[in-house]
């Protein structure tokens, strides 16, 4: 019995990934900029933080949902152990850029709270009582828990492997929901609940059918697979399309806004969207 041999991505598949990643780097700077606006910045932290801060995050956050459906994939939806093998493969390396982002993310975050530039004398004097605050905490333990994620990854091909990266990828995405804005909104629990929803279901959906696409096609086209793969889908747009709504509620004071707020007009139109 022969193997095939695994499949390399054309050039036009690599650029298109690339040309996204561009493209979403530029949208996170961006965002990122308005949602500062006018605030007052008693420090700056240079240009290094301001801009590679929500770019890292953005990375963090690809690699971690294609960590996390991919695994669920492998470790649930596979039968075959030579796909589930080429799925590790890739999840562990997802999950290293994961951990590598997330290490970005922790430093900028640093020289962003405490503006001191990436790089300058003083930088890390004060890390200590960084770390110490609890987004300093639940940035560490993002950061350890993908670690953990990525050396699991690496350590066999079974399902249990698998299901062992989904368990520590679903604890990244808890770990990020508590340090994301939502964790500072008035309504904490509500905010923080379906913020944690929200990158759960995104990183089944679309980390799951990001992984399908590295399957032999064979394998992707499996019946059985794609069903499955199709439930989960459809729970998470389920799951979206509620927690959204949900949050959008709670943060409007009253059903005028619709008319009045941008940011209620926006939620409103990601919602028509789903």
């Amino acid at each position: 019995m022969t193997s095939t041999p695994p499949t390399r991505p054309s050039p036009l598949v690599v650029g298109a990934v690339v040309a996204g990643l561009a493209v979403l780097s530029l949208l996170s700077v961006f965002a990122a900029d308005a949602a500062g606006g006018d605030n007052l910045v008693l420090r700056d932290a240079g240009p290094l933080a301001r801009l590679g801060s929500p770019i890292a995050s953005m990375l963090a956050d690809l690699a971690a949902a294609l960590t996390l459906g991919g695994a669920v994939v492998a470790g649930w939806l596979l039968r075959e152990d030579a796909d589930r093998a080429r799925a590790l493969s890739v999840i562990g390396i997802a999950a290293a850029v994961t951990t590598l982002a997330r290490g970005a993310s922790l430093a900028f975050s640093y020289a962003v709270a405490t503006g001191q530039p990436v790089g300058s004398e003083r930088f890390g004097s004060d890390l200590s009582v960084f770390l110490a605050t609890e987004l300093g905490l639940w940035l560490v333990a993002a950061l350890v828990i993908a670690a953990t994620a990525t050396t699991a990854a690496f350590t066999g091909t079974s399902r249990t492997t698998a299901r062992v990266v989904a368990v520590a990828a679903g604890l990244v995405a808890f770990a990020s929901a508590m340090t994301g804005h939502a964790a500072g909104d008035s309504s904490h629990e509500v905010a923080t609940s379906t913020m944690l929803v929200h990158l759960l279901a995104v990183g089944i959906w679309l980390g799951g059918l990001g992984i399908l696409q590295v399957l032999p096609t064979s394998s992707r086209d499996d019946v059985a697979v794609l069903r499955g793969y199709s439930h989960l889908a459809l729970i998470c747009w389920i799951a979206l399309a509620v927690s959204g709504v949900w949050a959008l509620a709670v943060r409007m004071n009253s059903i005028a806004e619709i008319l009045t707020s941008a940011y209620v007009q926006l939620g409103v139109a990601k919602a028509v969207c789903c």
